[in-house]
């Protein structure tokens, strides 16, 4: 799993040691999609310079969790082998109720919560990094600053 940091002395993202700009978008083109010329819609989100997509669903419930996970791992890796880094859209999951003290039990939703970050912790991101990495070179960006062109370039 690759180590996600910001850089003190530039403010720079850096993923795996790498500097990235984040250029995200949200909702990408669903896993297949195609674009009205027929490449593929994530390809074409990574050749047109994105480095982030938003993944993920408002309605993460525990009675379809496995079909949830199993689609959300699908997405993951599509991203992945395109270059293009992931974050996790949560919905209002991520808002829990306070543990009873009397139980200790946790509610149901911190256990989806608690499920789902288990999941995905050690995605496997390593192919994402030196997917971005090569396309930032192919694109003329010296590895790990941005893209050819970026004003967010900076030495080393």
């Amino acid at each position: 799993m690759s180590r996600v940091t910001i850089d003190r002395a530039t403010g720079s993202l850096r993923i795996g040691g790498a500097k990235v700009f984040p250029l995200g978008l949200s909702n990408p083109p669903p896993l297949g999609g195609k674009t009205p010329a027929g490449k593929d819609g994530l390809q074409e989100l990574a050749d047109g310079g994105a480095s982030f997509i938003r993944t993920g669903r408002g309605n993460w419930g525990a009675a379809q969790l496995e079909e949830q996970l199993a689609a959300e791992r699908a997405l993951l890796d599509a991203a992945a082998a395109r270059g293009l880094q992931c974050w996790l859209y949560l919905g209002d999951l991520p808002d829990l109720p306070a543990r009873s003290a009397a139980s200790g039990q946790a509610s149901v939703r911190e256990q989806t919560l608690s499920r789902i970050a288990s999941t995905f912790r050690d995605h496997r991101d390593s192919a994402s990094t030196r997917a971005s990495t090569s396309r930032a070179t192919r694109l003329g960006a010296p590895t790990g600053s941005g893209r050819k062109g970026s004003s967010a370039r900076s030495a080393g």
